[in-house]
């Protein structure tokens, strides 16, 4: 536990870090949660969603966010081009996919409707939201891909001269005539009060 620095401007926070479906939180605390792009990376989202729930207080406004349909965020296409070069037949997908889901399973996190029913959610506000990702140039945009973890890992195992040729090929098709780069993307938004522990 950490006091948060002055220069975030947060001066009065207090920072934990723990795992987001055991919160070393009191049960019933808090009146107000955000949990931006973070369920669509952990393997049980559920869990996420119910611990949030135990450190509510019933009735707090609850803010959660996931990526929208798969067709409607170009920035996938990163996991598409470098997924082969770590041996996956398709790249490791970016956006949608719970993480277990699969054929016959549970509909992506991400699909109408499904956000809101898992988080038990009074909901206020259910909508998409268009972002773009915009890069000035191809350095900008290749040490955005390379410093992740799939880059990461894409770099050592296939060097950085593949993993640049698969990525500027992939963005290709997005490039600007300035010679920059925008990805659209879609964010499901969900706005709502929570249940509180007990639903």
């Amino acid at each position: 536990m950490d006091d948060g620095p002055a220069g975030w401007g947060l001066p009065a926070a207090t920072l934990h870090r723990a795992p987001a479906s055991a919160l070393p939180l009191p049960g019933a605390g808090f009146t107000s949660l955000t949990c931006v792009q973070v369920l669509m990376h952990v393997s049980n989202p559920l869990a996420v969603l119910r611990e949030m729930s135990r450190v509510a207080t019933p009735g707090a406004s609850v803010a959660l966010t996931v990526w929208g349909p798969p067709e409607r965020c170009a920035l996938g296409i990163f996991g598409a081009a470098l997924g082969p070069l770590l041996g996956l037949a398709s790249g490791p997908a970016f956006v949608a996919a719970t993480p277990r889901a699969g054929v016959g399973g549970p509909p992506p996190i991400g699909a109408e409707g499904r956000l809101a029913g898992l988080a038990g959610l009074a909901v206020r506000v259910a909508e998409d939201v268009r972002c773009a990702f915009d890069y000035p140039d191809q350095d900008t945009l290749l040490t955005s891909v390379t410093a992740s973890e799939l880059g990461r890992r894409a770099r050592a195992v296939a060097g950085t001269r593949q993993v640049r040729r698969a990525v500027l090929a992939a963005v290709e098709p997005h490039r600007l005539p300035d010679g920059g780069y925008r990805l659209g993307n879609t964010f499901r938004l969900v706005v709502g009060a929570a249940p509180g522990p007990h639903g």
